[in-house]
């Protein structure tokens, strides 16, 4: 199911807004279904994706309003604020996806730019690393990345067996990340242990933090509580 709210509303307003609904709801399914697409009205007949809910039952019905107990996933996150369709029903709030489904994209904005968190205790696990090295938002991550040659840690998540690597030579961490990206296998976590600029001849060196799965669809660097200054600027 489809939804549109209004423009110029906080997360909370748009969250609180869709989980309360008329009972008289114009049509509005008295067994709505588990997922809902919520759009934000744009300019003209366009709206743009707010986020995709889920929606877990509902929660209370006073005979005028129902309340639903809704809850924010990561479907389509790499759309949200992103996905412009056109809204070809403008005086209906709500659609099923169906009819939704026929609505014609009118664009995909850029991603906003992520910006690089540095090197310490840096963890990815292969689908961050696949973003990173596919992604236009992680620009400034392939920047740093392939700026530096060094040693990192590869880690089975299945097994916990470990693997160290080393670039040097004509190749930076960026160059043998992406090869890992596109052929190894996806249960691994991978982290820089020590690094060093191309033109510099010192190391500077970090710990490793043990690895933990995340449900974050953004990619994050870790700091360890023991780790040392690392390679900037």
């Amino acid at each position: 199911m489809c939804a549109a709210s209004t423009p110029n509303s906080a997360d909370e307003e748009i969250f609180a807004y869709t989980r309360d609904q008329r009972v008289d709801g114009f049509g509005f399914p008295a067994a709505p279904p588990r997922f809902w697409l919520v759009f934000i009205k744009e300019g003209g007949a366009e709206a743009r994706l707010w986020s995709v809910l889920e929606n877990r039952g509902e929660i209370g019905n006073d005979g005028v309003r129902r309340q639903f107990d809704l809850l924010k996933t990561d479907l389509m996150a790499d759309l949200r604020s992103r996905l412009v369709i056109r809204w070809n029903a403008p005086r209906s709030w709500w659609m099923r996806a169906k009819t939704a489904g026929a609505y014609p994209v009118s664009g995909i904005a850029d991603a906003e730019p992520i910006p690089f968190p540095g090197f310490d205790a840096f963890i990815l696990d292969h689908a961050d690393l696949q973003a990173v090295m596919r992604e236009p938002r992680y620009a400034s991550w392939r920047t740093a990345l392939g700026s530096v040659k060094g040693i990192y840690l590869i880690t089975d998540t299945s097994s916990g067996r470990q693997y160290v690597g080393k670039a040097d030579g004509a190749d930076s961490i960026r160059q043998r990340w992406a090869a890992y990206a596109a052929n190894v296998m996806a249960a691994i976590a991978i982290c820089v242990v020590s690094c060093r600029r191309h033109s510099a001849s010192r190391s500077c060196g970090y710990s490793i933090r043990p690895h933990r799965r995340r449900s974050s669809t953004t990619p994050r660097a870790t700091t360890s509580e023991h780790s040392t200054p690392g390679c900037t600027g």
